[in-house]
């Protein structure tokens, strides 16, 4: 077979898929899994934040590191170490062997992901880019969509190991496909890599991000020792600082290269992505738990209705793409903005102890045309003016922003459910008791 950019596209978006299938497919089994190894809700939820972490730590320098040495290279690193990594997660026997496997699933995918976004710059023209980033966004939205309804299927007929062992195969074959068909564009000119910087900037995010997300488990208080949440908060933010003012004063060629926040497009989509990251992971935990807990639905009922937004973001996605091209963006990411929000509210306005969850799916469907108009199109903003010597760094940047802001919602979702479980210890009951009911109920695939 000969290989096409479309063809080649087609080939990396399988990978990109398996990362994103991996976030979505774990909401839909967190009681299973909460039941399963025995662990609390606070253990819990780490099984979703560790790779949350992970894949906001090291994208920058991950993406860095693509412009150095060529995407496809850092492209098969990252699927080989998430593809290993599943596999321990399938393996483990304990909720921190899980954690610690998710973990490294979570350095894999952040090695790899921004590989993907930079490949696309470098195959398509940008009158063609809108185009080839709606297929980009599809895919990611049907990995959104097979998520709760492969995960749903899986945990209720084969139990929720099968999640992560899942990614075995389909790892197997993308490894071979990308080494065989996929090219290998080099830098035309030698990048140094900035380790100072790299080790600034990892610190400083991680620092952030613990502090953030275990904030509410230590009551914002001690950790260990003299060490506490505030003082791990202001160091993320002093190393932060420093990182900033090293990238000004450094001889070295810089790790985010000023060049590119000089671009007002990239400067506006990182921002806007941020602020989506943290709304798009406001809605997905919360719902999930409700829907299974609150209205007792089995996991592939309570998938297919999670579903039906990632099926209209995916179905939105390569039309919003070719519109972008024709008549601009502008006009389409407000539209998609204010779909997202209209269909939070009306939501929130559903949701209740006795709710028909049938009736959030019309609200979900148009939560879902927004996410389709933003993703797509905000990808396209950050790159459309830049160099493409730049790509690596700038999808590094780009998506690193989006997966704090979904760290930072995660860590806002996180503490006010503990907080309204600590307020109502009658819910928190309910909530352990019924994390039985994935295991013991099966409801037939659809």
């Amino acid at each position: 077979m000969r290989s096409t950019p479309w063809s080649v596209l087609g080939i990396l978006c399988a990978g990109f898929f398996m990362t994103l299938l991996d976030t979505s497919i774990v909401n839909v089994a967190v009681p299973a899994v909460q039941a399963g190894l025995g662990a609390g809700f606070d253990e819990v939820l780490w099984v979703v934040n560790a790779y949350l972490l992970a894949l906001a730590v090291p994208m920058i320098a991950a993406g860095r590191l693509g412009d150095r040495f060529g995407p496809k290279r850092l492209y098969l690193a990252g699927l080989v170490l998430f593809t290993v990594a599943s596999g321990l997660c399938g393996a483990a026997t304990t909720v921190h062997e899980l954690i610690a496997a998710r973990a490294l699933a979570g350095v894999g995918a952040a090695v790899l992901g921004p590989q993907t976004f930079a490949f696309i710059t470098m195959l398509f023209p940008p009158d063609r880019r809108g185009t080839a980033l709606g297929v980009w966004g599809m895919v990611a939205a049907l990995s959104t969509v097979t998520g709760p309804l492969l995960g749903g299927v899986l945990v209720d007929s084969l139990g929720w190991r099968w999640i992560f062992l899942v990614n075995l195969p389909i790892g197997a074959v993308v490894v071979v496909l990308t080494l065989i068909h996929a090219p290998d564009p080099r830098p035309g000119a030698h990048h140094r890599f900035d380790l100072p910087g790299t080790v600034l900037i990892c610190l400083a995010l991680l620092a952030i991000s613990f502090g953030l997300l275990e904030g509410e488990r230590y009551d914002w208080g001690t950790v260990a020792g003299p060490v506490t949440i505030p003082l791990v908060l202001a160091a993320g933010v002093l190393l932060l600082a420093a990182f900033v003012a090293l990238q000004r004063v450094a001889d070295r060629e810089p790790l985010i290269p000023a060049r590119l926040f000089a671009d007002r497009n990239f400067t506006v989509a990182t921002v806007v992505m941020a602020c989506f990251g943290f709304a798009m992971i406001g809605l997905a935990l919360p719902l999930t738990i409700y829907l299974q807990t609150v209205l007792g639905m089995a996991p592939s009922r309570a998938g297919t209705v999670l579903a039906v937004a990632s099926l209209a973001s995916g179905v939105a996605s390569p039309i919003v793409g070719r519109l972008s091209d024709r008549i601009g963006a502008k006009p389409l990411v407000v539209l998609g903005l204010t779909g997202y929000a209209t269909g939070l509210t009306g939501v929130a306005s559903q949701a209740g102890a006795g709710a028909n969850p049938w009736r959030l799916v019309p609200f979900l469907i148009v939560t879902g045309l927004g996410i389709g108009c933003v993703f797509v199109l905000m990808a396209g903003l950050a790159v459309r003016d830049l160099d493409p010597g730049l790509a690596g760094a700038a999808s590094g940047v780009f998506n690193t922003t989006r997966q704090i802001g979904s760290v930072l919602g995660s860590a806002a979702i996180g503490a006010l459910l503990q907080n309204r479980l600590a307020a109502h210890p009658d819910a928190a009951g309910a909530l352990r008791e019924t994390t039985i009911l994935p295991v013991a109920v099966t409801v037939p695939a659809r």
